[in-house]
Order: structure tokens, then C-alpha cells, then sequence
């Protein structure tokens, strides 16, 4: 369960956040980056003053607060140039602390996730794939995209086995493009004839998905409504995990209604990379 607060306790939130960069982080940031290290007490300082995995679950030793008093605390270390900083935290509380609470058994969300809440743990990311070693930048994934003169009618992710084909024919050449272009961060809507096959149902909840303006989230309950019947909420969500155009329509915009990322075909972590790409926030290792 999330904690609702009103825009007052945001605000007091954020002012404790500033107050704490400007007399605990900034005297000090400058050697840090020297350095090239954060003193290992930083970070327990943070969980002590509450400042690590804030919409974690109680029950995990979190806050249960929604997802803004997250984004504040990293929006207050950027504003003072602390990106460091702010960036390691937003890896632990945003990225690392969700994959454990969205994947992990229960067992391993006991025994991770109140350690970072308090500092104990400091979370991070170790990523390798062949030919690109620990190299985020170096990282790809190989999609199959499918269509004809009717429209696009699926695009999913292949595992690294696949053999693929780099001939491209012309039908799909644009598609490439405008995929192209959202992967650099130069495009937000796509242009496309879509054809997916499905039923009815499943056809409306897919035209639904791509009302869901880019950097924007909804939840499977508020999808529900839209499509005008609050109790097919399981059908809904079944239709959504059925999309078979991912990214094209965006099924990774739908989330759980406590923010939570729930369930995605293609990998928790693609969706969470997907949404991140799609934030003013960008992380740095690829799809």
C-alpha cells in the first residue's frame, strides 16, 4: 500500500533533502569527484535521515511513499551539481531496490531490501553480454519486426541466439527509422500503419496503450476506466501482456496503481529501462 501526502509534505520533504546537500554533501563533493569515491559512511548517513528507497514497502523497512519524494531527492542533488551523488542513489533506491522487490523471492526482498533502506547495502548494477563485456554502451539487442503493406503487425525482442537478418525490406524501412530515432532520444510518437492480429477486446485495450502520451504512466485500473469498465481489469492486463507491438504501442507505460512496475513480456528490466529512457532522467546502460 502507498502512503498518500499532500503538496505540503512534498514541499517539507524537499526543503530537508536541500538543507542536507547544501550542509553535508557540497563542502565535501568537490574532493569526492577527486577521489573518485563516496566515503562508504555517506550512505548510511542517507538511510539514516531517510533518504534511501523512500516507496519501498513498510514491510521491507521502506516508507511506502509514492514515487515523487524519490524523483525529489534526486532533483535536490542535481540542482546543486551533485550528480555523483544523486545518480548513485537514484542506481540503489530507483533501479537495483525495485528489480529486488519486483523479481526477487521473498526471501532475498527480507534479506536486501531493509539493508538498503538504512545504508547497510549500497545496491549497484554488474551488466556483461558477449561482444560488448562490461561495456553498457556497447550493449545491443536484436529485435524481430514483422509487417507488410497492411501495417506493422508485431515487433518483440529476441535472446541473443537468434540469427538475424540485417537485409531490410522496404515495407519496414521506415519503421526502422522512426525506431531509430526513438532510441536516440529524437522521437516521442510514432507514425506508423499498425496491424496487429487479435481479438476485439484485445484491439481496444492496444488502441487504449497508444493514448498514453510519452514520459506518462497509468495503471491497469485507470486503463480500465478509460475503456469504460472498471470491473475488466483482468482482461485488461491480459490483453496488455498479449500486445504484440511492443514499444510501437506502448504497453511498458502501464504500471501497477501503487507504482510498482508489475509484470512485462519482454523482462522487468526492459520496461524499467523503457520508462527511464522515456524520463527526463536518463540512465546509462542500453536496452
Amino acid at each position: 500500500m502507498t502512503i498518500e501526502f499532500d503538496q505540503n509534505e512534498l514541499d517539507l520533504f524537499r526543503d530537508n533533502v536541500r538543507r542536507y546537500v547544501e550542509s553535508k554533501i557540497m563542502p565535501h563533493y568537490e574532493q569526492w569527484e577527486k577521489d573518485g569515491i563516496i566515503p562508504r559512511e555517506i550512505w548510511r548517513q542517507l538511510g539514516e535521515v531517510g533518504f534511501l528507497c523512500v516507496d519501498i514497502p513498510e514491510e521491507y523497512g521502506g516508507f511506502a511513499v509514492d514515487f515523487r519524494f524519490s524523483m525529489l531527492v534526486l532533483e535536490e542533488f542535481s540542482r546543486q551539481g551533485c550528480i555523483g551523488v544523486g545518480g548513485g542513489i537514484a542506481v540503489h533506491s530507483d533501479i537495483v531496490a525495485h528489480y529486488i522487490l519486483n523479481t526477487g523471492s521473498e526471501e532475498q526482498k527480507k534479506t536486501y531490501l531493509p539493508k538498503m533502506v538504512s545504508g547497510e547495502s549500497v545496491g549497484a548494477i554488474a551488466m556483461t553480454e558477449p561482444g560488448a563485456g562490461s561495456d553498457l554502451q556497447g550493449m545491443r539487442t536484436n529485435a524481430k519486426l514483422e509487417g507488410d503493406a497492411d501495417g506493422i503487425s508485431s515487433l518483440t525482442v529476441l535472446n541473443n541466439k537468434t540469427t538475424i537478418s540485417n537485409i531490410i525490406p522496404e515495407v519496414l524501412e521506415d519503421a526502422v527509422r522512426q525506431l531509430e530515432e526513438y532510441f536516440k532520444g529524437e522521437r516521442i510518437q510514432f507514425s506508423l500503419i499498425l496491424n496487429p492480429q487479435g481479438t476485439d477486446f484485445q484491439k481496444r485495450v492496444w488502441n487504449a496503450l497508444l493514448d498514453i502520451p510519452y514520459g506518462k504512466t497509468t495503471s491497469y485500473l485507470q486503463l480500465s476506466k478509460d475503456l469504460g469498465d472498471v470491473k475488466a481489469i483482468r482482461a485488461v492486463a491480459n490483453a496488455n501482456g498479449k500486445n504484440p507491438i511492443w514499444i510501437i504501442v506502448p504497453c511498458h507505460r502501464v504500471i501497477g496503481s501503487d507504482g510498482s512496475l508489475t509484470g512485462y513480456t519482454g523482462g522487468l528490466h526492459r520496461k524499467q529501462w523503457l520508462l527511464e529512457h522515456e524520463s527526463p532522467y536518463k540512465q546509462q546502460s542500453l536496452f
